[in-house]
């Protein structure tokens, strides 16, 4: 049965991903009882998405538990008659601002208000100390909620924080770092410890030795000795393959995510004319605030029509309406991982099979026919919906694909994974001022698959990309540089990573895919072959062709007395899945985001004959990005700065 607001039912997940929606959605509950009376819920502007796919009964469950007012976030104060405002925020001191700009308001007004602030997923100690600066920490009720990774289908897993690599990596904060190992802890307590843990990247090395470390301190707590319903856990550093997230996706997607943007498992798509009748009325023209891109996630001026960074067209008011893209949908759920290429033929043969079922109600001869087909008449309206929904959405896509642009963007692409440098198209792209972020996802292709820029060259091209989109770009350029993805230096032996791991091919099969290649129509994610790799031949022999990746690697085994110590190596191998006959559930988790193309290559290896042995696989991020959104989490735009959420 469908859940009332849209997310995934999770009725095929390959363990009770139900129960972790529901331990959260109880949690929450609980918060909002232990505040008695009527209250005002306002929310970080981040948190609205993922709490929609905890509270699956949306406003019902809220109203049953005393929020008579839903607010977002922001400088205005609340407007509100209930005595209590109950904040759910992340920890961030521009958040600890407008809450105490909020509470001054009222005092001004002589209007008195109980404030509760709830951390997601816990508190802040320089949060708390901003609070205690404003002067107002004595007016508030402080406490944690801790939300930790959402169920967003079947088979995904996603805290959804804001810019992990850049926190981490550039402001040495392991505050992701240690969200993810809680929320590792408490999927152990759910559905028992993991016996066996490997990691790839000094992040994921961090994540483990925190969980274990976490494990150690707090006990075997939830362990109710029931064997553990996942078998394996690989942690993946996003530094250790910065390659994927640069590549353009080719499934179906992954497109819609590059070149329209799906926010927390939905995209906004343009209303029919049925449905927005009762709008008719409403103004379509573009609001005068500063709006946020759907597929970057950068926040432009309000008088852009277009987003400064990647180039995607601002919705009109009024005129989208947001379209869930789960397994709950039959038809997406089928075709969701296509490539683009057979896309069309696809939804071609369902049009034609559901207007053949929409004729043969004229041959029905018998009472039980008749009533067979007024049965399953809603659910034929529902596909006839969807499958419109879906052709809509292939053909916005298919105007990008089709370009010349795009064409000859993929050509370049290829051409630099397979080590050919081509740093006049680099220039071209600065010539013609095409968006920033599409030119810096090309400099750094190059630079890690062409062995970095010559002095000379770097120079020129750095300079040419501060003249063309601005100086304040400057720590921008440093950053990435720091970081080895746009630099003079050899990150790594790219070609030689090419051939191990057979991350390039000439002719892919897409109709029918067996090589996880065809999500590009040419090159396989390296993250997801160090998958493959591990499940085909174990983990020693890939930790073996890891070591021309920096970074460390580990492998450890958990038992329900005391952990070991990371770092020793263990000779049993992966491939010991090979050996039995059970169905082997391997979590794959990605520390600083994972894209839909990476997802799709991964559900490949569950299909029935890509693999010798049968295996599952849940996939846990920190943030589901795309090459848009991976670049801009890691720039730094004092200008821009301001204005970004």
């Amino acid at each position: 049965m469908a859940t009332p607001n849209g997310s995934s039912t999770l009725a095929r997940s390959a363990i009770n991903l139900s129960a972790l929606r529901d331990e959260a959605n109880m949690e929450l509950a609980e918060i909002l009882d232990s505040i008695g009376g009527s209250k005002c819920l306002v929310l970080d502007p981040c948190l609205g998405g993922p709490l929609n796919l905890v509270v699956t009964e949306g406003p019902k469950m809220f109203k049953s538990h005393g929020v008579e007012n839903f607010l977002e976030l922001g400088w205005r104060k609340p407007s509100t008659t209930c005595n209590n405002i109950v904040y759910i925020v992340r920890p961030e001191v521009v958040r600890m601002q407008q809450i105490a700009k909020h509470v001054r308001a009222h005092a001004k007004d002589h209007v008195k208000k109980n404030y509760h602030v709830f951390f997601t997923p816990r508190r802040s100690f320089i949060c708390e100390k901003v609070l205690k600066e404003e002067g107002v920490y004595a007016n508030l009720s402080i406490s944690e909620y801790q939300l930790g990774l959402i169920p967003f289908d079947d088979d995904i897993l996603s805290l959804e924080l804001p810019n992990p690599i850049y926190e981490c990596v550039l402001e040495k904060d392991n505050f992701p770092l240690y969200t993810m190992a809680r929320s590792l802890i408490d999927i152990q307590t759910l559905y028992g410890i993991i016996p066996s843990v490997r990691a790839k990247g000094y992040m994921a090395k961090n994540v483990v030795e925190l969980m274990l470390r976490l494990r150690k301190e707090e006990g075997d707590h939830g362990d109710h000795g029931a064997n553990s319903d996942i078998d394996c856990l690989l942690v993946i550093d996003r530094l250790v393959d910065p390659v994927s997230p640069l590549c353009t996706p080719l499934t179906y997607e992954g497109l819609i995510d590059e070149l329209i943007g799906i926010q927390n498992t939905y995209v906004q798509t343009e209303q029919d004319k049925e449905d927005g009748e009762g709008q008719s009325n409403a103004p379509t023209h573009y609001p005068d605030t500063p709006w946020k891109c759907t597929a970057c996630a950068w926040k432009s001026a309000a008088n852009d029509i277009y987003c400064s960074m990647c180039g995607l067209e601002r919705p009109k008011l009024h005129m989208t309406s947001p379209v869930p893209l789960n397994s709950n949908d039959q038809l997406f759920a089928e075709v969701r991982d296509t490539n683009i290429g057979v896309l069309l033929p696809k939804l071609s043969h369902r049009a034609a099979e559901m207007s053949q079922l929409e004729n043969s109600r004229e041959q029905m001869e018998s009472l039980d026919e008749i009533h067979r087909f007024v049965k399953d008449l809603p659910m034929l309206q529902a596909n006839k919906k969807s499958l419109k929904q879906h052709i809509d959405l292939t053909e916005k896509l298919h105007t990008t694909t089709n370009s010349i642009a795009f064409k000859e963007l993929w050509q370049v692409e290829q051409e630099m994974l397979e080590g050919k440098s081509n740093i006049p198209y680099i220039e071209e792209s600065i010539a013609r001022s095409e968006p920033l972020a599409k030119v810096l996802r090309v400099a750094c292709l190059q630079s890690l698959c062409c062995g970095g820029f010559r002095q000379a060259k770097f120079d020129q091209i750095r300079r040419e990309i501060l003249q063309t989109y601005g100086y304040e770009y400057m720590f921008t350029l440093d950053i990435l540089e720091r970081m080895h993805l746009f630099s003079r230096n050899v990150f790594w032996e790219w070609k030689s990573l090419n051939r191990t791991f057979s991350l390039c091919t000439d002719e892919v099969e897409v109709q029918n895919p067996n090589n996880m290649a065809y999500v590009t129509s040419g090159y396989a994610p390296l993250s997801c072959r160090i998958v493959e790799s591990m499940i085909r031949t174990g983990w020693q022999q890939t930790a073996n062709a890891l070591r021309a990746i920096p970074g460390p690697a580990v492998d450890t085994k958990q038992s329900r007395k005391t952990p070991n110590v990371p770092g020793k190596q263990h000779n049993q191998p992966t491939a010991e899945i090979a050996g039995r006959n059970k169905r082997h559930v391997i979590m794959v988790c990605f520390v600083g985001g994972v894209t839909h193309m990476e997802i799709a290559a991964l559900r490949l290896l569950k299909r029935e004959g890509v693999l010798a042995q049968s295996v599952e696989i849940i996939i846990a991020t920190t943030k589901i990005i795309n090459g848009k959104s991976f670049i801009t989490g890691m720039m730094d735009n004092p200008r821009a700065k301001l204005d970004r959420v």
